[in-house]
């Protein structure tokens, strides 16, 4: 998924020959529809669906394009992608929506809990989408997701919730599905 046009095209040049690789032009998000893209320059990776006041570093969101927004969920349902007797249907998703991600998290849906290990980030963008990392930990833990801090050492579990975790400075995480046959594997090379 991605619907900036100079990104999506580049994407058409690397993978259009490679047919186990689909690419929609659509925006994930939590409902259906329209919605404003904007980034600073075209082919630029801090394209955000988010209004964001990017003045404090140096440059204005000048360019909006009106895109189409689709829900993980319905898309799949639409496309009949997934089959949902599966054990686990992705094993690692990777988002990078720049303060989106509770929006496309909320439209996974049922997928969810079909997700083996999930990566989003928590940053500094999150302050335009009034999002704090307590959103993240609230839904992951409903969901019996664990979320690790990716560091240069390996990663660290948060085992509870913690005003420190609110830092705003661009931070990666994974989750992983406590209910994924994954889970075992991915413990025995998780460092503490």
């Amino acid at each position: 998924f991605e619907p900036e046009p100079t990104l999506f095209k580049e994407l058409c040049n690397i993978f259009s020959k490679t047919p186990s690789i689909s690419l929609s032009e659509k925006a994930l998000s939590d409902k259906p529809g329209l919605s404003i893209l904007s980034a600073p320059t075209s082919g630029s990776l801090y394209g955000s669906l988010v209004d964001r006041d990017t003045s404090r570093y140096g440059f204005k969101m000048a360019l909006k394009w009106e895109v189409e927004t689709v829900r993980f969920d319905e898309y799949c349902d639409e496309k009949a992608v997934l089959e949902l007797n599966n054990s686990s249907i992705i094993k690692v998703l990777k988002m990078d929506v720049e303060g989106h991600e509770m929006n496309v998290l909320k439209g996974m849906g049922k997928y969810i809990k079909k997700i083996d290990i999930l990566q989003f980030e928590f940053g500094h963008c999150h302050i335009d989408s009034r999002m704090f990392f307590k959103d993240f930990w609230d839904f992951f833990n409903e969901e019996s997701f664990s979320i690790y801090l990716i560091t240069p050492r390996g990663l660290h579990k948060y085992d509870e919730y913690s005003d420190r975790y609110e830092l705003f400075l661009t931070t990666n995480y994974i989750a992983v599905n406590n209910n994924s046959t994954v889970v075992h594997q991915v413990k025995i090379s998780i460092k503490p």
